[in-house]
């Protein structure tokens, strides 16, 4: 009998401290930096599309009241243009603001919270929550969700504490219009990385999806490279309707 309590003793603990280790990971915290790289095409002297790129970044430098409300300020420069103050972010429970100055409101971005099934809205789209899970990544357990619109569109990544695969502001990763295409280097938290661009793999082995993806033609669906693809696509990133998919398997 005593052994047995030892036992369940031990494996309560081990419990309790596993649900300490995945509590919730704000995402906005005084210092936090997020880098970036950017991608986007330009004809060279040959009329050759060719691929460029140059870094990004957005941190957390500041306060501002806004009525009544505090506001984290979010800056933002790259390595060829000076610093530039953005946005005015805050966090409420799981969910995720920042303020537009246009409109005089909060615009919502992220909810850490949401559950399989329940809908967000994101620039006026409604996309549904398809899995919700954890993962390992720099040491540390962190949840993860997995959103898409529509049949045929593919999942969108939220980490809890980090963001998405693309620009912070772009909370499902969006491709911008002009064929630029940000990805996530990394994140960093009082000068430790907390998260890499590597790290999504260990979302790929956490989740249960077919081994093949066949979409068809007419979804305009292209690899980083601008060239169109359908059938069944191999795991990697694609671009389609102006946002980036991750096809995955198990």
């Amino acid at each position: 009998m005593k052994v047995l309590f030892l036992s369940l003793l031990f494996a309560a603990q081990g419990t309790l401290l596993y649900a300490q280790q995945i509590e919730y990971d704000p995402l906005l915290k005084e210092g936090k930096t997020w880098n970036y790289q950017v991608n986007y095409r330009v004809f060279d002297a040959v009329g050759q599309l060719v691929v460029k790129s140059f870094n990004y970044q957005e941190w957390i430098e500041g306060d501002t009241i806004i009525e009544g409300r505090t506001y984290y300020k979010m800056q933002a420069s790259t390595s060829e243009t000076a610093v530039d103050y953005r946005q005015c972010w805050r966090e409420e429970g799981k969910k995720v603001f920042f303020w537009d100055d246009y409109i005089k409101q909060d615009v919502s971005l992220y909810d850490f919270g949401a559950s399989v099934g329940e809908h967000v809205a994101y620039m006026g789209i409604d996309y549904t929550v398809n899995t919700t899970g954890s993962f390992h990544a720099q040491g540390s357990d962190r949840h993860y969700l997995l959103l898409s619109h529509g049949e045929y569109d593919c999942n969108h990544i939220w980490v809890e504490g980090v963001g998405n695969e693309g620009l912070l502001t772009e909370s499902l990763g969006h491709t911008l219009s002009n064929g630029v295409d940000i990805h996530l280097l990394s994140c960093y938290e009082d000068g430790r990385c907390i998260f890499s661009a590597d790290d999504f793999s260990g979302i790929i082995t956490a989740i249960d999806t077919p081994e093949n993806v066949t979409m068809p033609a007419t979804t305009g669906l292209f690899d980083l490279q601008g060239r169109r693809v359908s059938g069944q696509l191999r795991p990697g990133i694609y671009i389609g309707a102006g946002d980036k998919c991750k096809v995955m398997k198990k």
